[in-house]
């Protein structure tokens, strides 16, 4: 079992791997996607990245195809030569958001036990973001922490943020 647990340490799954779709032949290419999404993260890491393994766990669904002609995303396991490498790109992950692969989102592979205690971590992270939403709320070491006051707007900045709105 350790053995298992170390070895999913070294993954990483990628959601919205951009691919290609060749109807006709119904293929899915999903390789020169994670190849570009790579090539920027090992930019940001500072290393070029070779994964030892790749699997796709979800394709886009049909009618995902059919609305965007020969485009659609994948979700993808990919497995790193060790952890830290793994961990270098979960901490680079952010830094995607600023590029064009904006919708690629990356997590650590985790069992099913560990997505359900996740999701109710996330739960209990948007409840105290409802009701005290003056203070940043995360997620650390498997506790939602208080990470002090929010600097800054607290809501959605509204459409017109010039100060001078009250002479009108």
């Amino acid at each position: 079992l350790e053995m298992k647990a170390s070895s999913r340490r070294k993954n990483l799954i990628f959601y919205g791997i951009p691919g290609i779709v060749d109807k006709e032949k119904r293929n899915f290419e999903y390789s020169s996607g994670i190849e570009d999404v790579l090539t920027e993260l090992g930019n940001q890491v500072g290393f070029s990245l070779k994964p030892n393994y790749v699997e796709i766990l979800k394709k886009s669904d049909e009618s995902y195809y059919s609305k965007k002609i020969n485009r659609a995303t994948c979700t993808l396991r990919v497995q790193f030569q060790s952890e830290e490498i793994a961990a270098k790109i979960l901490k680079s992950a952010k830094g995607l958001r600023y590029t064009s692969f904006r919708k690629v989102y990356i997590t650590p592979d985790r069992t099913i036990e560990e997505r359900n205690a996740r999701a109710k971590l996330v739960e209990q992270l948007k409840t105290k973001i409802t009701f005290q939403p003056s203070t940043k709320w995360a997620i650390r070491r498997g506790e939602v922490v208080d990470c002090g006051p929010i600097n800054g707007p607290i809501a959605p900045v509204v459409e017109n943020t010039n100060n001078d709105s009250d002479s009108e």
